[in-house]
């Protein structure tokens, strides 16, 4: 609705909304863009600790303009800037062709559409004609399991204090009981765990950045679906009870976590750019992760991708 806005992104709420409705949206890497004054918590409410997951960013018609936002919103917050400066890396490249591109778009837990996925390998097929080096697989050892757990946990965990009640406490710790691989159960368990398990929890997440920061060693970027389908219709049903409808049935809301948990968990920088519609007309995006602290290597990948396919297309007027 706007040439440039700014979001936040906790479990992809700056990216689905990109790759839902066709336009750029950036991620940036954890702490480059302060977050004071974001909601929640609304003023006034004691200085909060620093995110471990969250970030703010920007959404926008081009990566150009992707980029020029974020140099206007990162560095320091006013306090720690009387002895920290931030600048933002040049990207590693300036030709697509030397991009170093890995790239994975299908796990059994969360399978894409057939028509998004189409769309998908026509882009990777572009970038190979188009001179680049392109690999599919998950990089070396990422477990993409034990890494969504990870970040569902520490998800639901960042909820804890405004969401428990000491009379919930009871049904809950008797949910986190039964551990059978729903969402209620991981959440009840987040929920009413031990401060150990945060802590466990916080140290995978430092390994988790330790091993995408090697696989950056060798490559330059890394593609994923930013969701496993297009925008669906509108549903202001209470959250919990939403449904998600595809064309192999209904599926819950909260698997749209699963492809934008990754690069949060790591805290590492992820563009999403637009890469071509489906025959109904719906955007489709994909994710481009990126090094830690390097922002500025997936914004332009995601510049010179609309060189070759994809980029911002106009809606038709309503």
């Amino acid at each position: 609705m706007t040439y440039l806005c700014v979001g936040s992104d906790l479990a992809g709420s700056i990216r689905a909304p990109a790759h839902f409705c066709g336009v750029y949206g950036h991620k940036p890497s954890l702490g480059v863009v302060p977050l004071r004054g974001h909601i929640p918590p609304p003023p006034p409410s004691a200085p909060q600790p620093p995110p471990d997951l969250a970030v703010a960013g920007p959404l926008a018609r081009s990566a150009a303009d992707l980029q020029a936002a974020l140099l206007a919103l990162g560095g320091p917050d006013a306090d720690d800037a009387v002895a920290y400066r931030w600048s933002l890396p040049a990207a590693r490249h300036q030709r697509l062709a030397d991009y170093r591109i890995g790239y994975v778009f299908h796990h059994e837990l969360c399978p894409v559409s057939h028509e998004l996925r189409t769309l998908l390998d026509a882009t990777t097929s572009a970038l190979e004609k188009a001179g680049a080096k392109v690999e599919e697989g998950w990089p070396a050892g990422v477990s993409p399991a034990e890494q969504y757990d990870t970040w569902l946990y520490l998800f639901y965990s960042f909820f804890r204090a405004p969401q428990m009640r000491d009379e919930d406490e009871p049904q809950l710790r008797e949910r986190a009981a039964v551990q059978d691989g729903s969402y209620e159960a991981k959440k009840a368990f987040a929920l009413t765990a031990p401060h150990k398990q945060f802590i466990a929890a916080s140290n995978r997440r430092m390994v988790a950045r330790a091993i995408w920061q090697d696989f950056f060693r060798t490559h330059d970027v890394f593609l994923m679906p930013t969701a496993f389908d297009v925008a669906p219709p509108h549903d202001h049903s209470p959250a919990a009870q939403r449904q998600f409808p595809t064309s192999q049935g209904n599926r819950p809301y909260s698997d749209l976590y699963f492809w934008t948990s990754f690069a949060t968990l790591a805290g590492l920088p992820a563009t999403v750019a637009p890469v071509g519609q489906t025959k109904q007309g719906l955007p489709v995006g994909i994710q481009i992760i990126g090094p830690y602290l390097e922002d500025a290597t997936p914004i332009d990948f995601a510049a010179r991708l609309a060189e070759i396919i994809g980029g911002f297309q106009k809606p038709p007027a309503s």
